[in-house]
């Protein structure tokens, strides 16, 4: 037996004493351990199969490469090691040194969501679909979640239900329900609805979403030259939906991070030094941060020409929306007690804009997923106003308003069905695949039934 044979069968072998104390754990029910976990398995294997067969065995140089650098790309921390492994292992099963058990047990721990992804862009494997139903988490749903948060070791605080009713918030892991995280580009959402509220309240007009985007001389003056000029031809609803032609701000943020000398964010014009000066061709998709962070300073310069006083975006975000939907957890920067990634430098400086960053409890955050379904309900031009003008966090197909976020070390996520009434909020200080396999889970087996013949 060659060495690279030996390393994996030990490791296939490791992966089968695994697998047989995870379903034979007797501290959960058999219905809960051979459900989710066990379609996990077999999906991922479904999927690598066609994989195998029809882009290594039959070798697809582009396909191979992008499902490999998808894999190390989203292992956190950064470790060469694992790089070097990845590299060898799709090398051995290409050269067909190795047999398809041994290379799917040496990735069976990776996220579901890579295996989703890569499937939906390579067609290999019919996508399987669910039928969407009214909301009702039993307790049978809460025991499914549990175990697969234990089994799983997931670090998450989540909160769902219905919005018609009392969102549940589980106990476990921890409490960590009562602890803030960082929501990252969920903000986003918030700066939405926030310009959608100004014309509610005619401090915005539809036609001056269509206008070239009014911003104060003193953001103006920090921006880069290239930004200013291309913002002479830009729409504040382009910037709201990622056609302004922007860059971002948060390289450059975390570089400054990263030097030992980390800046100190009290308001949202605090990163306009940070932004990008490159642009590019407006009126085509190119997601932007700073694009969003302009948004919401435009809004602010409306509100103050409107009003003709001072305010600060927060300010102005917690008096309008923030206050009113009730979210006492809501943060700027992080709060004593917020979990984040221990062994990421950057994630405890995570800072709030108009683009995302701040930080607050999954039931606060659930609290807004209500307040969104019932106000659509309740308020026929704001319905009209998301459906016509909320395409960043607006989807069509299944009238959900829904955002992720997240860096290399932690996400979160918020879903909240129009139709339904279904509301899924989950925040994790792990890396995303993780808490996103989770959310995938939770959206199919709780919110959603398999259709009848499985696809």
């Amino acid at each position: 037996m060659t060495k690279t044979n030996y390393f994996y069968t030990i490791r296939f072998v490791m992966m089968i004493l695994c697998c047989f104390f995870v379903f034979n754990n007797p501290v959960f029910p058999e219905s809960a351990t051979t459900s989710w976990l066990h379609e996990e398995i077999v999906e991922k294997r479904e999927i690598l199969y066609a994989f195998y067969e029809k882009r290594m065995i039959q070798y697809n140089e582009k396909s191979v490469a992008n499902f490999k650098s998808n894999i190390i790309n989203q292992h956190f921390p950064k470790d060469s090691a694992f790089d070097t492994n990845i590299n060898q292992l799709f090398q051995d099963a290409i050269d067909r040194k190795i047999n398809f058990n041994l290379f799917f047990n040496s990735l069976i721990h990776e996220p579901l969501v890579l295996f989703i992804a890569m499937n939906e862009n390579e067609k290999l494997v019919l996508e399987k679909t669910y039928k969407e139903i009214n909301p009702h988490v039993t307790e049978i749903d809460l025991t499914k979640i549990q175990h697969y948060i234990n089994t799983k070791k997931l670090s998450v605080s989540i909160t769902l239900g219905s919005a018609k009713e009392k969102l549940i918030t589980p106990i476990y892991p921890e409490n960590q329900y009562a602890y803030p995280f960082a929501i990252h580009s969920i903000g986003k959402v918030f700066t939405g609805v926030l310009v959608l509220m100004m014309i509610e309240q005619d401090v915005l007009s539809e036609d001056d979403l269509n206008r070239p985007v009014q911003l104060d001389q003193t953001v103006l003056r920090k921006l880069p030259s290239t930004v200013r000029e291309q913002l002479k031809k830009v729409t504040l609803y382009q910037l709201m939906i990622h056609q302004g032609g922007l860059g971002d701000y948060l390289d450059h943020y975390f570089k400054a991070i990263e030097s030992g000398q980390p800046p100190v964010i009290r308001r949202a014009e605090d990163f306009l030094p940070f932004v990008d000066e490159e642009v590019y061709p407006i009126g085509v998709e190119r997601y932007s941060n700073a694009g969003l962070l302009l948004v919401g300073l435009a809004i602010k310069h409306a509100y103050e020409t409107k009003y003709h006083h001072p305010i600060n975006y927060d300010v102005l975000l917690k008096n309008m929306l923030l206050n009113t939907v009730g979210m006492p957890s809501f943060s700027i920067v992080k709060p004593d007690n917020a979990k984040y990634n221990l062994q990421d430098p950057i994630a405890p400086f995570i800072a709030g804009s108009p683009a995302g960053g701040y930080w607050m409890t999954s039931q606060d955050l659930a609290k807004f997923g209500q307040w969104i379904y019932q106000k659509t309900q309740d308020d026929a031009r704001f319905n009209a106003l998301i459906k016509k003008y909320g395409q960043e966090f607006y989807y069509t197909d299944d009238d959900t308003v829904a955002h992720g976020g997240g860096i290399a070390s932690s996400n979160a996520f918020l879903s909240v069905s129009l139709r339904t009434g279904a509301v899924l909020v989950i925040e994790s200080n792990q890396p995303p695949g993780y808490a996103d396999d989770l959310k995938t889970m939770i959206q199919r087996h709780v919110f959603a039934r398999p259709n009848n013949d499985g696809r």
